[in-house]
């Protein structure tokens, strides 16, 4: 069983070495930098380095699975802090005394108001 796992190990590899299978490994492509130059480059090993580092697919791909990974962990925890609503309202009322039955009260208006009724309700 051994042999089987190393001897696919080795085609694997084979295959990235010697161009086949390119199009699946996002570390053999690259992400545009700026606008091209004409002619040739004079880049230092640091400067070839850093813009490999910084323009490779894989890098980048890998950038992005970390971040969304990061959203992912902060969502899962926004999950678990406490969730608080609230609803306010304010209205302006009147009261008919006549409609509930009360009637005949010397002194008192039968349409008691306008009077406002403000409510908040956290929940």
């Amino acid at each position: 069983m051994r042999v089987v796992s190393t001897l696919a190990g080795c085609l694997c590899l084979s295959g990235l070495v010697f161009g086949q299978g390119m199009a699946q490994n996002p570390f053999a492509g690259g992400t545009p930098s700026a606008q091209p130059v004409a002619g040739s480059l004079a880049l230092t090993l640091s400067d070839a380095l850093d813009r490999g580092l910084k323009y490779n697919l894989g890098v980048v791909l890998g950038q992005q699975g970390t971040r969304t990974a990061e959203a992912a962990r902060l969502r899962a925890l926004s999950a678990l802090l406490p969730n608080v609503n609230l609803r306010v309202s304010e209205l302006s009322q009147q009261i008919n005394l006549a409609a509930l039955g009360f009637t005949g009260f010397p002194g008192i208006p039968q349409i008691l108001g306008p009077f406002n009724v403000v409510d908040a309700r956290p929940w």
